[in-house]
């Protein structure tokens, strides 16, 4: 109920990611990904004993969404070596699920994002079935790479731009290499540039779009400023004087 009471007593709004998404596409500008705290890993950590609990029961469908419960509050947080190691034991579990499930190509893709998060966890004999360590073996043949992200915008041919280095051009598949919160910020001229924050980690995939709006200042910059080709005036306004027959 907490978000409900802030909304009606402080006027404060807050939108999380919903269960089961693997990207976030998040609100310009802002920095929606807080340090997790004690309240927050508790949560993640009850419901991956739950989980835990369902699955020695062989109740797999509450097992499931309760994993995906934890994965999307792991998520919610800015991610760190402690939220990394949850979603390596959140992914592991849904491994084994799949296997259960009978989606062995599942299965050996959950437990190499398993193994990129967490690379020094291999399962315990004692604990684990030999079809569970088998696949997971079978899993380090399935290298995992940086997260792959789709930008697109309207209109398209705008820069794409990582943590203010440019990368590409829309629409382009960028990789997301650091780790927490990262903007794409596309720009281009005639428009008011787009901004996203979003977190990804290693084998996500993900898409954001961006609908761009005409600066209205633009055409005016662009008869006023500094013109490339080094005239007193803007690339604009010396194109109409020497259209018009005129020195300056």
């Amino acid at each position: 109920p907490m978000p409900g009471l802030l909304e009606q007593r402080l006027e404060i709004r807050w939108v999380l990611p919903g269960a089961g998404e693997t990207s976030a596409v998040l609100s310009p500008g802002g920095e929606p990904y807080p340090e997790p705290d004690s309240a927050a890993l508790g949560e993640i950590a009850r419901r991956l004993e739950a989980a835990g609990r369902r699955m020695e029961e062989m109740d797999t469908a509450e097992a499931a969404r309760l994993l995906e419960e934890a994965e999307s509050r792991a998520r919610a947080v800015r991610s760190g070596g402690v939220i990394r190691s949850y979603l390596a034991e959140i992914f592991f579990r849904q491994g084994i699920l799949d296997q259960w499930d009978g989606e062995e190509d599942r299965c050996l893709e959950r437990f190499a994002r398993s193994r990129a998060l967490r690379p020094d966890f291999s399962p315990e004999p004692a604990l684990y079935s030999p079809s569970v360590r088998e696949a997971w073996d079978r899993s380090r043949e399935r290298p995992v790479g940086p997260a792959d992200l789709l930008v697109q915008s309207i209109p398209p041919g705008a820069g794409i731009f990582l943590e203010g280095k440019k990368v590409g051009v829309t629409p382009g598949r960028v990789r997301v290499v650091p780790e927490g919160p990262v903007r794409v910020r596309v720009e281009m001229e005639g428009f008011r540039p787009g901004e996203r924050v979003g977190q990804w980690i290693p084998g996500d995939s993900g898409m954001v779009e961006f609908t761009l709006e005409r600066d209205p200042d633009a055409g005016v910059l662009s008869m006023l400023a500094a013109d490339p080709e080094g005239a007193q005036t803007g690339r604009a306004l010396a194109e109409m004087a020497e259209r018009a027959g005129a020195s300056r």
